[in-house]
């Protein structure tokens, strides 16, 4: 399942950030990026080492792919902060994901 899914994923990477999986990491989440994108490059380039301040680098905030139903960050941010995305699933379907997620890992992130 999802939850599941998420679970396993959460908890393997919050390991390796603990046991130095990675000599640098950083857990991102998605909310996080679509939120507020230059903060995010920021701590991106801080783990990297390197200088966002020059002309090098610039946000693309129109959607990255061209087919489906792809939104630019401005669409996404709207679906993340009005949550509209729950209305695709029933009450009882969000019950059962709720009651799977293992919550201490949501907690941690």
């Amino acid at each position: 399942s999802l939850p599941d899914i998420w679970n396993a994923y959460s908890a393997g990477y919050l390991g390796l950030a603990k046991r130095g999986g990675y000599r640098r990491s950083l857990l991102i989440r998605f909310e996080d990026l679509v939120h507020d994108e230059k903060s995010f490059l920021k701590k991106v380039a801080d783990v990297l080492q390197v200088d966002v301040s020059s002309s090098n680098f610039s946000m693309v905030t129109k959607a990255a792919k061209g087919h489906g139903t792809a939104r630019g960050s401005s669409d996404e941010l709207d679906q993340i902060s009005k949550r509209r995305f729950i209305k695709k699933y029933t009450l009882a379907e969000l019950k059962v994901a709720c009651d799977m997620l293992n919550w201490t890992l949501a907690k941690a992130l």
